[in-house]
């Protein structure tokens, strides 16, 4: 009985975890197409530049402890009025985040625009003048590691909750004792779980960035190469439990 209880503890734990990751990149998602598909209607005008930082904040990512964003300050006329934004892109506010080389190039273009007194395009919603944007294009590279990101977190929420239901409800039956016996399911998830982690962060954080040296990428190409000898295995054990 007490066995089953700090299970069903623990996996409550794990889907509050795993729920809120899930839930929290899902809705990053979901602004960034609702923003993209709002933003097709936006109305193309000249900008210029009059302030660009790049920032920089120190952090414990799995790279180089930094994450970056750029911060630009700019006008433009519509509707015949003068105005003034600090809106970068679809992001509002812009985020910090290291993936690939984008807030880096973004600011090298403007700093150049600024430099030359050259005007750069804007996007300004003609519902609201007063909002606008520079960049209206999707990151891609941000997009790809958000999406298995959520799918994997949600996946593992509904799988912790499925644990608390187990060890609770169907505690009796011995559902719970033969699950956590299965060596097959356990590598099954280990699997799931490895290479839901370390896939986007590999392609999104990595790849992504053409800064980023090739013995770098090398090294960590270890962590999805561990992962597809485990889904290797995984398939074998499936296999072998197949021709019994």
């Amino acid at each position: 009985m007490r066995h089953r209880v700090l299970i069903a503890v623990a996996a409550f734990f794990f889907l509050l975890g795993f729920g809120a990751l899930g839930a929290m990149s899902a809705y990053s998602l979901y602004g960034t197409f609702s923003a993209w598909h709002a933003s097709k209607g936006y109305v193309k005008v000249q900008a210029k530049i009059q302030s660009v930082e790049f920032q920089e904040w120190p952090s414990l990512s799995l790279r180089f402890g930094s994450t970056y964003r750029t911060v630009a300050r700019y006008e433009y006329e519509f509707a015949g009025l003068r105005r003034i934004s600090n809106r970068l892109d679809l992001e509002s506010p812009s985020s910090f985040d290291s993936v690939g080389s984008y807030h880096k190039q973004a600011a090298e273009s403007l700093n150049y625009a600024k430099a030359q007194s050259m005007p750069v395009d804007a996007w300004v919603d003609p519902k609201q003048p007063d909002t606008a944007i520079l960049y209206r294009d999707l990151r891609w590279g941000k997009v790809w590691l958000l999406l298995p990101l959520a799918v994997m977190f949600s996946l593992l929420a509904v799988a912790a909750a499925y644990m608390v239901w187990i060890s609770t409800i169907r505690a009796r039956s011995g559902t719970l004792l033969r699950l956590l016996q299965s060596d097959l399911l356990n590598a099954w998830l280990m699997t799931f779980a490895w290479n839901g982690i370390c896939l986007p962060l590999y392609f999104g954080l990595m790849l992504g960035d053409p800064t980023v040296s090739l013995l770098i990428k090398a090294v960590f190409a270890l962590f999805p190469a561990l992962g597809l000898m485990m889904l290797l295995g995984a398939i074998k054990m499936t296999l072998a439990r197949l021709s019994r």
